[in-house]
């Protein structure tokens, strides 16, 4: 695990901007995506697929929030582990798994 940073020796501005900035990143390209599906969605659809779209957007906000709290929890938990120096036991990361795949198949976007 030579590839996460140290927070607790050094610089931690270092490490925060290399933590956030991939962060940022995906933030900005999930940004563009939400943009090019409204325009894609507007052109094709209409003003009844924006509208739809439009609609969906504040479930679609709270259920990633919900996963992202739960993913940030197992992250904690996963860490303790690690801390504690158990780090072959899978409970945790097996739980992640299972809520990751129920997140899934019961989100309200299509399955590819």
């Amino acid at each position: 695990m030579s590839d996460v940073p140290d927070l607790t020796r050094g610089p931690a501005l270092s490490g925060v901007v290399g933590i956030a900035a991939p962060l940022a990143l995906a933030n900005l390209l999930q940004q563009g995506c939400l943009l090019v599906d409204s325009a894609v969605v507007g052109r094709y659809v209409g003003v009844d697929g924006l509208a739809a779209m439009g609609a969906a957007q504040p479930l679609y906000a709270i259920l990633t929030s919900l996963f992202t709290g739960v993913s940030n929890a197992f992250s904690v938990r996963l860490g303790h582990l690690a801390g504690a120096g158990r780090r072959d036991d899978p409970s945790a990361l097996r739980a992640l798994a299972v809520c990751t795949v129920v997140w899934r198949w019961s989100a309200p976007w299509p399955r590819y």
